[in-house]
């Protein structure tokens, strides 16, 4: 198993934590944030010292410990993943508290991208990006104010200097 194995293998146990115990808060989101970037630092520096040992020509061995660090890798974040009442996955599931059809469902909604495609398409003015704009009409008088008004007081300063004739 290479390190693009193992990272598939985090990225999709994370995800299916989530899916799977659903009721976390935003300490758990934090949680698998930071779990998430030291395990991938940890495969990181496995398939390092792996290519720097050469412990791929040693099959058994270089397959025992990709297991034995997938294995650490899902029970750390089984036992360690916050959920609400102070309670972990792995204190849940040896409590026989295994997770539920609506547990998974509730999951999946917590992960889906929500958008209504259906009341918000390009071809209405409510959508954000085909608002139609004023031709800038209104910005132009109120430059054109501006600039009468400094052209005034411009005025008023330039003849308030006049030499006089003699």
């Amino acid at each position: 198993m290479n390190g693009w194995a193992k990272f598939f293998i985090l990225l999709a146990s994370c995800i299916l934590t989530l899916i799977f115990w659903p009721f976390y808060n935003k300490a758990g989101l934090m949680f698998m944030g930071i779990f998430f970037a030291i395990w991938t630092c940890i495969i990181i520096l496995c398939s390092v010292v792996v290519n720097l040992f050469a412990l791929y020509k040693v099959e058994w061995l270089h397959r025992t410990l990709s297991i034995i660090v997938v294995l650490i890798m899902l029970a750390s974040l089984l036992y360690c993943f916050p959920l609400a009442d102070n309670q972990t996955p792995f204190s849940r599931l040896m409590n026989k508290q295994f997770p539920t059809a609506q547990d998974i469902e509730e999951g999946s909604k917590r992960l889906t991208f929500n958008f209504d495609f259906v009341r918000r398409n390009v071809h209405r003015d409510a959508n954000y990006v085909n608002q139609k704009l004023n031709d800038g009409t209104d910005t132009q008088q109120e430059f054109k104010k501006i600039i009468k008004k400094q052209q005034d007081n411009f005025d008023t300063v330039v003849e308030q200097f006049k030499p006089e004739d003699k």
